[in-house]
């Protein structure tokens, strides 16, 4: 009886532990971060994203990665970093064509897309 109570014992122990790790997270996530899903036909080599007061577009949110059609990527912020929800995105495509949007409010969408229609 005693080796069966360990093992409830330690499952709870097991559960509440990944629960805890779970709850945490969501609760570290700033609430900017989003998805960015391709959904054109082309490839996407930089995207930008910089708050709709900046006058500069700062880094490639990609780096040395391309995001290939039907594929999407996690954007995260540094919640220490600024407090606007209000930021414009600049998608550049693999023949140089350039599409921009303006004043997204990330703090209201957990998903932005880029389609070419």
């Amino acid at each position: 009886m005693p080796k069966r109570w360990l093992r409830v014992g330690l499952l709870a122990t097991t559960v509440g532990l990944g629960l805890v790790i779970v709850l945490a997270q969501a609760v570290l996530a700033d609430p900017r971060d989003f998805t960015f899903e391709n959904d054109s036909l082309s490839y996407i080599t930089h995207l930008y994203v910089s708050p709709s007061s900046s006058t500069e577009w700062g880094d490639d949110v990609l780096g040395v990665d391309v995001l290939p059609p039907g594929e999407s990527v996690d954007v995260t912020f540094d919640a220490s970093v600024g407090r606007t929800c209000i930021y414009d995105l600049l998608v550049v495509t693999e023949d140089g064509s350039r599409t921009r949007k303006n004043r997204e409010n990330l703090c209201t969408t957990t998903t932005e897309y880029y389609s070419e229609d």
